[in-house]
């Protein structure tokens, strides 16, 4: 039977860490700082640049434009708003499978109207932040946690922007909420990216009355002369792709 009382290699190292005299201690407090600024400088090199290549939202827009004589009814303003979702969780029940496949049939439609089509993200409560991230950086969705941690800045930064719109809930407890992997993305989240980015993001909904929302930039963050537009795809309200030129398949 192992003696309980031996030190394991972590207790030796704690346990030769508290021996440390205090030169030892500064040198290895200077050693830490060290290692975090070089972490912080990796980190920042590692940032991540907007795609500024433009043709697929152009394309969109084209598209977009040509039918937009027969689609004027599809404008909506957009409201910034906290999806129910958020609020309590456990008063949202998911649509039925049914329900979905219905909402998602009228959303396809809408897009051969336009004639785009979709690129489907991963149903995980990021999806918002994966379309965003495919359409900023053509990624497939991948770097969807710095998309999330930059709209969280954002709405931290500029908390008295966005707190009227969080109701019932208190801002803080809003951007604590958000912060975590897999809670969904709302309105809210996408005013801060396209304020954070400084870019326009239009929604094609499978809503009956607004089935085209343009969200723009509120000056709050970059500068809105960027040159991207983003197009996401949203129904049932659960569950955002990215959007594509060219006919549904």
């Amino acid at each position: 039977m192992e003696d309980e009382s031996a030190l394991t290699g972590d207790d030796e190292a704690i346990a030769k860490c508290l021996s440390l005299d205090e030169s030892e201690r500064a040198a290895l407090d200077e050693q830490i700082e060290r290692d975090a600024a070089l972490a912080r400088q990796l980190s920042e090199d590692a940032q991540l640049e907007l795609d500024f290549n433009d043709a697929w939202d152009r394309m969109i827009k084209r598209a977009v434009r040509a039918r937009d004589g027969a689609a004027r009814e599809l404008q909506s303003t957009f409201v910034p708003k906290p999806n129910p979702h958020i609020v309590d969780p456990e008063s949202e029940k998911p649509p039925t499978a049914s329900a979905v496949d219905f909402d998602h049939g009228r959303l396809l439609l809408r897009l051969d109207f336009y004639g785009l089509k979709e690129k489907t993200m991963v149903g995980d409560g990021n999806c918002q932040f994966r379309a965003l991230s495919d359409q900023l950086f053509r990624d497939d969705g991948e770097h969807h946690e710095e998309v999330r941690a930059v709209v969280v800045e954002h709405l931290t930064k500029h908390s008295d922007d966005y707190a009227p719109y969080c109701a019932p809930l208190d801002i803080n407890e809003y951007v604590r909420r958000m912060a975590q992997p897999g809670e969904w993305g709302d309105n809210i989240t996408l005013q801060a990216c396209a304020d954070a980015y400084g870019v326009d993001i239009n929604v094609l909904t499978s809503y009956m009355d607004a089935g085209f929302i343009e969200i723009q930039p509120s000056g709050g963050g970059q500068s809105s002369s960027s040159p991207r537009s983003l197009w996401i795809s949203f129904f049932a309200e659960v569950h955002y792709n990215s959007i594509l030129p060219g006919p549904t398949a």
